[in-house]
């Protein structure tokens, strides 16, 4: 009984802890891709979201899905952030997800996610710095090349 009583109060304050910390975490929130036109490709750090109880991470998630990459900024859990490359090793492996490559950066403060987004290589090009504008000239110079 003694033990039993002690494990409930033990979890009590953990859920407390937990929720006191999730509740106080504040993320920097948004999401674009790559055909997004370039001037609206920013993030503002006035966008904030409040992470619930079980998102105890901030994150900065890049992912190639397609032709398309992807750019979110948010609340996390520990799902993604306790392991990021394991997270994106599954996402990229699994068939259904149709995702190429991902690449996500976590932290555990306020606004913590407002940096640059994570650096992102997939066939050798650096997805991070690619934008609409690029995305075109790559494609016109494969179409160029394949025509040769």
């Amino acid at each position: 009984m003694y033990f039993e009583r002690n494990v409930v109060i033990s979890v009590l304050v953990v859920l407390a802890v937990s929720f006191q910390t999730a509740q106080s975490l504040d993320c920097i929130k948004c999401e674009y891709n790559s055909s997004t036109p370039s001037a609206q490709q920013v993030c503002n750090s006035s966008v904030v979201e409040t992470c619930t109880l079980l998102s105890t991470y901030c994150e900065s998630f890049v992912f190639i899905k397609g032709d398309t990459t992807y750019y979110n900024r948010g609340c996390s859990t520990v799902v993604q952030c306790g392991s990021p490359t394991t997270y994106c090793n599954a996402l990229t492996s699994s068939s259904k997800t149709k995702i190429k490559a991902c690449k996500i950066t976590c932290c555990q403060s306020n606004s913590c996610n407002n940096n640059k987004f994570p650096s992102l290589s997939y066939n050798g090009v650096d997805h991070t710095k690619v934008g609409q504008a690029a995305f075109i000239m790559g494609l016109v110079t494969a179409i160029l090349f394949a025509s040769s």
